[in-house]
């Protein structure tokens, strides 16, 4: 089961990761990432798209995800970033179709630079989360 930290909370701890410095996608990795989340496929069972597929969009959530997003500490004890993006972010797609809408952005494997990458998630999917140190919920689920 995963942990989670709300922005302050994690920050007081030390959990503050370096920004992207250039290009956000600087490997053959983060290119392939950034088109299964850019670019639907019908070939693809499940896919977080971004609605604003350009690089100038999805930098801003990384940036926000990293300085001031809650913390996620995954089963495996990975660390992740989430940030609210608001409706329309994106959305959630079933081989090809369009099956819901995505508020947030998610940062996975942030601490390989080469590897760390993002994709839109819904709060619904999350559940009620809470951070693990104040309580205080993360996201809000308008459904």
């Amino acid at each position: 089961m995963a942990t989670y930290y709300c922005g302050p909370c994690r920050l007081s701890l030390g959990y503050a990761p370096a920004l992207p410095s250039g290009a956000l996608l600087q490997t053959n990795s983060q290119q392939a990432k950034h088109a299964k989340h850019t670019l639907v496929e019908r070939s693809e069972r499940l896919q977080s798209i971004f609605s604003d597929p350009s690089t100038a969009t999805i930098r801003v959530e990384v940036e926000n995800a990293l300085s001031s997003g809650a913390m996620e500490v995954n089963e495996r004890g990975r660390i992740n970033f989430l940030t609210w993006s608001g409706q329309g972010v994106g959305h959630r797609y079933e081989w090809g179709t369009r099956i819901e809408g995505q508020e947030l952005t998610k940062v996975v494997l942030s601490s390989n630079a080469g590897q760390r990458h993002q994709f839109t998630e819904a709060i619904a999917r999350l559940g009620s989360q809470r951070c693990h140190v104040c309580g205080a919920e993360l996201f809000r689920s308008s459904t």
